[in-house]
């Protein structure tokens, strides 16, 4: 999975500094100067191209190994008095096969999980890549979600 990752940042990052380079050699048509014009780009290429290389990694790196966690209270007068106090969990895109067998990253989200005493654990978005599969090397770890109830809605029709 990585190795895809790490593929479509590269050619994403080749692609911006394409596109701003040949900008630059358009314009060095227009303007009298050619040579200035082509390396103006070509350096903001190379200067945008590689803040978005940061950003990506950083995301990569850092943002998908710390979820977050966001807490809503929600007061709606024709709601049942039944559902008062009712604490639901949602997960959203998980991608299990993006962790490979390491269960490191899964344990952490299941403690984090069970620290908030769910009633209802709801996964929405992706729970895999591509792979029911994938789920096998953390079965022992998801099935430590303590939970009153459990729902589960995909966008990959197999899985449902």
């Amino acid at each position: 999975m990585w190795f895809i990752f790490v593929f479509l940042v590269s050619l994403f990052v080749r692609l911006s500094y394409f596109l701003l380079s040949i900008t630059g050699v358009f314009l060095g048509f227009v303007f009298r100067d050619k040579r200035i014009v082509k390396n103006t780009f070509k350096i903001i290429g190379v200067f945008l191209s590689t803040i978005i290389l940061f950003i990506m990694l950083y995301g990569a790196i850092f943002t998908a190994r710390n979820p977050k966690v966001y807490e809503y209270e929600l007061n709606l007068d024709k709601l049942p008095k039944s559902f008062d106090g009712l604490r639901i969990v949602q997960i959203s895109d998980f991608h299990l096969g993006s962790h490979g067998d390491n269960s490191k990253f899964v344990t952490k989200v299941v403690r984090k999980i069970n620290s908030l005493n769910p009633d209802v654990v709801c996964f929405t978005g992706d729970l895999v890549n591509s792979l029911s599969s994938e789920t096998i090397s953390h079965s022992n770890v998801l099935q430590k979600i303590k939970k009153k109830s459990f729902a589960y809605q995909t966008k990959m029709p197999y899985l449902c």
